[in-house]
C-alpha cells in the first residue's frame, strides 16, 4: 500500500450470525434462488421466507431477522444448545435404563440358560457380568416396578 492511502479489506463479507447459520454455505445457491424468485413475484416463496426477505431488504441487520423459537438454541455450541430438561434425575435414569437395556443386548447371554435340557456341557462359568447388575447403574430392586419412557 501506498503511504497516506488506507488499505482496503480483500473482502467486504462478515461473518453470518449464528442465528442465520442457515443462510450461507452450501444452503447459499438455494437461498439466492429462492430471493429471485421472491424478487420476481413475492407469493410464489413460503410466508416464513417472505418475511426474512422483505426484513433483508430493509437493512435489518444480522442477527434480527430471524429468531429462534426459545427451546432451539440456534447457533450455540451443542454443549450449550441442549435444552436442559424439565426433571434433570428423570432424564438420568432415562439414560441408565438404556444403558441397561444395551447391556442386555450385548451380555444377556452370559446369563441365560444356552442349554435348558442339559444336552451339552456348556462352557460358561456362570457369573453375572457386572454391566447387568441393577446396582451398576444406581437401580434397586424397587426400581423395577418403575415405568420409564424410552
Amino acid at each position: 500500500a501506498r503511504r497516506g492511502t488506507a488499505r482496503r479489506p480483500l473482502s467486504t463479507k462478515t461473518a453470518p450470525h449464528p442465528f442465520e447459520s442457515f443462510l450461507s454455505g452450501t444452503s447459499s445457491n438455494y437461498v439466492e434462488e429462492m430471493y429471485a424468485a421472491y424478487k420476481a413475484s413475492p407469493e410464489s416463496v413460503h410466508v416464513s421466507w417472505r418475511s426474512v426477505f422483505a426484513a433483508m431488504d430493509k437493512g435489518v441487520p444480522a442477527g434480527a431477522i430471524f429468531t429462534p423459537p426459545p427451546t432451539i438454541n440456534a447457533g450455540a455450541t451443542l454443549t450449550s444448545a441442549a435444552v436442559a430438561p424439565a426433571d434433570a434425575a428423570a432424564a438420568q435414569d432415562h439414560v441408565k435404563v438404556m444403558q441397561l437395556v444395551q447391556a442386555f443386548q450385548s451380555r444377556g447371554h452370559n446369563i441365560c440358560d444356552l442349554d435348558p435340557l442339559g444336552m451339552y456341557d456348556a462352557d460358561l462359568d456362570g457369573s453375572m457380568p457386572p454391566e447387568l447388575e441393577l446396582a451398576s447403574y444406581g437401580f434397586t430392586e424397587a426400581d423395577l416396578d418403575k415405568e420409564f419412557n424410552l
